[in-house]
């Protein structure tokens, strides 16, 4: 059973990774290149392994 803390933390991993996938789609659309999407799909790649850690999925 998460305590409420444990709760916030996932919903907080889970809100960080929606806005990440939503600034990739927009830098991807405004042309953004090899100065800011590798960082982007970087980041992506660690916020998702982190949710999956904290739900126990790893």
């Amino acid at each position: 059973m998460s305590t409420p803390d444990e709760e916030a933390a996932n919903e907080a991993v889970r809100t960080a990774l929606q806005a990440l996938q939503r600034a990739r789609e927009l830098c991807e659309r405004a042309g953004y290149g090899s100065l800011v999407m590798p960082s982007l799909d970087a980041a992506l790649s660690e916020t998702q392994y982190a949710l999956d850690t904290v739900l126990g999925r790893n």
